[in-house]
Parts: C-alpha cells; sequence; structure tokens
C-alpha cells in the first residue's frame, strides 16, 4: 500500500515576511516624522525651537534698559544745554560780552522766582512789590533802608538793574553781603548826578571806607528817570557802571561772595526807590 500524501507546504519565507513587517513600520514612521516637519513649516502645527536661557534673557534686557536710561539722559543733558545757550544767546552780557552764564532773572513785578526779596513794613522804611516794581522807601533822612535778596549767593559775577527815584535822594545796590552782619559792598547813584562806592564792615557806619566817588555825566538825573546800576566784581577788582558806561574801579578783597540787594538812601529828604529788571550773569 503506498504511503498517504504529505499535506503542502504554505509558499514563501517566513524571515522574509517579519524583515517586511519591519521595513513597512520604518517607513510609516518616518513618512510620519517627514509629514510633521512639513505640517510645522506650513503654520498648522508648532514646532519645538530652541529658548534663550533665563540668566541669558535678563542680561540682555538689562542691558537694553541701561542703553534706553543712558540715551534719555544724554538727551535730556542736550536739551538743557540747548536751552542754556538759547537763554545766554537771548540775554548777553553786555559787560564783559562772551563771558558769563545767566544765573538770575527777576523783572522784580512780584517774589515769584524764588529769591527771597525782603518784604517787610517798618517805622524805619518798607520793602514791597508794588505798582509792578520792587519799592524800596525810607522816611528817615540821613539814613538808608536795605532790602535784600536772601536766596542768593555770588561770588565773581556781572550784576545790573535798573532804579528809578520816585521822590527823595539816591537809589543803591549791595553785593557780596552779609545782611545780617552789615558786612558789604555799597553803590549808588544820585538824581543830583552823584555817586558813591563804598565798603560796609557793620551798620554803625564808623567802618566804611570809601572806594570811589564823585559825579557822573553818564548819571540821568531828576526824579522819575531811570538809570541801570551795573556792577562786575572778579576776585578783587570792583568794577561800577551806570547806564552801561563804566564810572571806575577798585580794588578790595575784604569779602569774596554773599547776597545781592538794593536801598533807599534818604540824605536829605524821604526816599522812594523803585526797581525792576535784576539780572546776574556768573563767571
Amino acid at each position: 500500500m503506498s504511503p498517504p500524501p504529505t499535506a503542502p507546504k504554505p509558499s514563501g519565507n517566513r524571515t522574509g515576511l517579519i524583515i517586511g513587517l519591519v521595513a513597512l513600520v520604518l517607513i510609516l514612521i518616518v513618512g510620519g516624522v517627514f509629514a510633521l516637519v512639513r505640517a510645522g513649516s506650513n503654520g498648522t502645527t508648532t514646532s519645538v525651537t530652541p529658548t534663550v536661557p533665563p540668566a541669558q534673557a535678563t542680561g540682555t534686557a538689562q542691558a537694553q534698559a541701561s542703553a534706553t536710561a543712558v540715551a534719555a539722559v544724554t538727551a535730556t543733558a542736550q536739551a538743557q544745554v540747548s536751552a542754556t545757550a538759547a537763554v545766554n544767546a537771548a540775554n548777553p552780557n553786555p559787560y564783559t560780552p562772551g563771558q558769563g552764564q545767566l544765573a538770575l532773572k527777576d523783572p522784580l513785578t512780584d517774589n515769584s522766582q524764588g529769591y527771597k526779596w525782603v518784604v517787610s513794613n517798618e517805622s524805619d522804611g518798607t520793602c514791597a512789590f508794588t505798582g509792578g516794581s520792587y519799592n524800596v522807601s525810607t522816611p528817615k533822612t540821613q539814613f538808608f533802608f536795605l532790602c535784600a535778596a536772601e536766596a542768593t549767593d555770588f561770588s565773581n559775577f556781572a550784576f545790573e538793574i535798573q532804579a528809578k527815584v520816585v521822590q527823595g535822594d539816591c537809589a543803591g545796590v549791595v553785593f557780596r553781603a552779609d545782611t545780617n552782619k552789615g558786612k558789604m559792598y555799597f553803590y549808588e547813584v544820585c538824581q543830583d548826578g552823584t555817586y558813591d562806592f563804598s565798603r560796609y564792615l557793620d551798620y554803625s557806619g564808623n567802618n566804611v571806607k570809601v572806594l570811589a566817588g564823585g559825579s557822573s555825566a553818564a548819571i540821568v538825573t531828576g526824579l522819575n528817570q531811570t538809570n541801570t546800576l551795573g556792577i562786575v566784581a572778579q576776585g578783587g577788582t570792583l568794577t561800577i557802571y551806570v547806564n552801561k558806561q563804566k564810572i571806575t574801579s577798585a580794588t578790595d578783597s575784604s569779602f569774596t561772595h554773599g547776597q545781592i540787594g538794593v536801598f533807599a538812601d534818604a540824605t536829605n529828604k524821604p526816599t522812594e526807590v523803585a526797581f525792576n529788571n535784576a539780572k546776574v550773569w556768573t563767571y
């Protein structure tokens, strides 16, 4: 009898099938990754990008902030320089042209500029803003009444102010003054055409040194006439002007700095003086 027929073997190779399946999986994986990359580049899927470390980001922000602050400070400084140059150009120093910086400009119509001009009403005299001027008056004869700008302190400078004798005798200014102690340089012009330039060591009148005095054709005489008084103080050299004309110079080194102020001097009659347009250029 013949043996039974053997069952037929499956066609193909099992090892080859496994290799084929693995290859298919890899193709699918690679294809998926490629699709994600393409989708990200088209904007439909967000791809992961490297980030700046926190410390580096903070340092960059600080550097940018510092640069912005420096630029702002520089711009402000440049603006201030430009503004100062514009003010000086509009108010040139007539006594030493091209020199000095404008340090005080006060029309003297009120006390709003911050220089603290004295305002008082006493039996000996009055300091008051009235009628658009700073008025100083005294009823006492052989007496001068002083009103200072208490918030000022100048050393080397040019100072000018307009003065008008409304009634009485003389109008004047003081500079490098300590008004509490009566130490000052004292300069006045009178409506009769005379002037006096002196140094005071106190208010007693016993310690006065006359630096210069006399008469000048540059003084506009008579009541209600405006004269512009000018002073240039540089070290120990002191020069006085009226209506921008030089009167004389003197040398004295007693005081190196101090306040400015104005006064009415009633030599023979009760006196009232109106002051306007004070300016100081510092060196």
